[in-house]
């Protein structure tokens, strides 16, 4: 009875923890990095997370900006994106190398 309750637990924790991971992408009106979680960009051959090849910040409440470090990743962010996120607008491109949302 003791291995049925522990295992119960587990379940009931795992459950709960990725409860809270698909809470953190709910689109509610206002930026979150979050929503950029789990999204990965082809670089030099292999699918590296959106975080390691940019810098993601939120200058606004409703605005997300990521700018890559190679510029030639741009059209790889975008295409990541919008992969992953079909309702996004397209992204404004800034003479600097910048996406914002």
């Amino acid at each position: 009875m003791k291995e049925v309750n522990e295992e119960i637990k587990k379940k009931n924790e795992n459950a709960l923890a990725a409860l809270k991971k698909e809470f953190n992408g709910i689109r509610t009106g206002r930026a979150s990095l979050n929503l950029l979680e789990g999204i990965t960009v082809e670089y030099f051959g292999s699918h590296t997370p959106l975080n390691q090849v940019a810098t993601l910040t939120i200058p606004e409440a409703r605005l997300i900006v990521i700018q890559p470090w190679d510029a030639s990743l741009i059209k790889e962010v975008e295409k990541a994106i919008l992969a992953r996120w079909s309702g996004f607008r397209c992204p404004l491109l800034a003479r600097n190398g910048e996406s914002s949302w």
